[in-house]
């Protein structure tokens, strides 16, 4: 149970990573 919590979170967390590295390319681009 706390496995797949963590899954949940890290792909969360991967997901904002992303974002803010497109928004980063964003402004600076």
């Amino acid at each position: 149970m706390a496995l797949l919590e963590l899954k949940e979170i890290s792909k969360e967390y991967s997901g904002k990573k992303v974002l803010d590295t497109v928004s980063l390319k964003i402004q600076s681009g």
